[in-house]
């Protein structure tokens, strides 16, 4: 015999509400909870200061890989 969805789901919970017991929360933490999740926050955005760091790294890699490029091209013609 097959159990249809739903008779498994009713045997399931049924189960369930003979091993857990109704837990009543703290009303201090769900008044807290309350109170932060319904304010606006007070989070503010930093300025990226790193921006240039950034491009002069960026500029650092293209240089150093440009004048590797050329010192193999250099060495490739006087090999010739």
């Amino acid at each position: 015999m097959k159990t249809t969805n739903s008779e498994f789901r009713y045997f399931m919970e049924n189960k369930l509400k003979d091993v857990l017991r109704p837990v009543s929360p703290n009303p201090d933490f769900v008044y807290n909870l309350e109170n932060k999740l319904t304010r606006s926050s007070s989070v503010l955005l930093e300025e990226q200061k790193n921006k240039e760091v950034i491009v002069l790294v960026g500029v650092g890699l293209f240089f150093g890989a440009l004048l590797i490029w050329l010192l193999l091209k250099e060495r490739s013609s006087n090999r010739r």
